[in-house]
């Protein structure tokens, strides 16, 4: 009787899914074994990546892992895995930037409004095409993001005070535009302006900002609601980062006017750390960069037929029309 039961509990066992302890030890050492090998193909890329990162070949690495079927997963994170300790891991927007406390943009206007399936289109044809320019998205469309704005302005400077639920209160405050003078076609479409941005801020700090500005001169032209969504894209050649963001701001001047603005930012936010081919601090190659970006948004536009064209009108502009 001692032995049927044994054997009977054999069978349910392997009925159920169980093996003895010899398989199960088995399995484990298996397991164990593909874990390595698993670990030593990551150690291996890893290293490989980190030969064509140092030899200023981007490019090659985003080719190999486009082989390897992995392109429409890729954060930055992860295709930079053996970089880990260069990039700025929190926040894309904390990449370092050579140009802190100045912003470079290109503006662009365009009459019909985007969605999540022309922009996804827009952005395959950002990465498909990269045969003739040397940009590329692994982030995906982040967003939309709302945020209330409320502009005082004094000649061509600006104080925002920003809420959304992320940040809570900010205050920006930008200088004049600036222009650069490299000789560069397309240079003119570039705004730089020199700007402070304050995030979390108490209501004392707020209150204070805006009794300081009109003091100076500003004055209030309106509010406004701002949903934004953004693109991060990455340059082949130099590793510099670039954001897009779309907007589409619905004015509040008074109570019985309302409408709708759209626009394109075509903004430098910082590069990668340590890519060998990048000249630092160089505003002009940061320029021609943008420049060619610009462009290439344009075509992409063209491609699922939304027409764009550079402006130089700010938020704050179309509070005044």
């Amino acid at each position: 009787m001692v032995v049927l039961e044994i054997f009977k509990r054999i069978i349910i066992k392997k009925i159920m899914g169980y093996g003895t302890t010899r398989v199960t030890n088995k399995e484990k050492e298996a397991r164990k074994k593909l874990e390595r090998m698993e670990a030593a193909k990551r150690l291996k890329e890893q290293q490989e990546i980190k030969e064509l990162f140092y030899a200023g070949r981007l490019s090659e690495i985003v080719e190999k892992y486009r082989k390897n079927q992995k392109w429409n997963y890729l954060r930055i994170s992860d295709f930079f895995e053996g970089l880990r300790s260069y990039l700025e891991q929190n926040s894309k927007s904390r990449f370092p930037n050579e140009f802190d406390g100045t912003e470079y943009e290109i503006k662009l206007s365009l009459q019909k409004r985007l969605n999540y399936e022309t922009a996804r289109s827009a952005l395959k044809s950002l990465n498909t095409g990269r045969k003739k320019h040397s940009f590329v998205s692994f982030w995906g469309i982040e967003g939309p993001w709302k945020t209330d704005i409320c502009f005082y302005v004094f000649n061509e400077q600006e104080l925002a005070i920003m809420h959304d639920s992320r940040n809570g209160v900010s205050l920006k405050q930008k200088k004049s535009l600036e222009n650069l003078s490299y000789g560069l076609e397309g240079e003119d479409m570039i705004m730089k302006r020199r700007e402070m941005m304050k995030r979390k801020c108490s209501q004392t700090e707020v209150y204070r900002a805006i009794e300081e500005a009109v003091i100076n001169g500003y004055r209030f032209v309106g509010n406004m609601s701002r949903n934004r969504g953004r693109i991060v894209v990455l340059s082949l050649n130099s590793s510099r980062i670039f954001g897009l963001f779309y907007d589409e701001c619905t004015l509040f001047p008074d109570a019985e006017k309302q409408s709708t603005k759209l626009q394109i930012e075509v903004e430098y936010i910082g590069y990668v750390k340590d890519y060998p081919s990048i000249a630092l601090g160089s505003e002009r190659e940061m320029a021609e960069e943008l420049i060619s970006l610009g462009n290439v948004v344009c075509e992409c536009g063209k491609t699922i037929g939304i027409n764009t064209k550079p402006t130089k009108d700010k938020k704050s502009d179309f509070l005044k029309c």
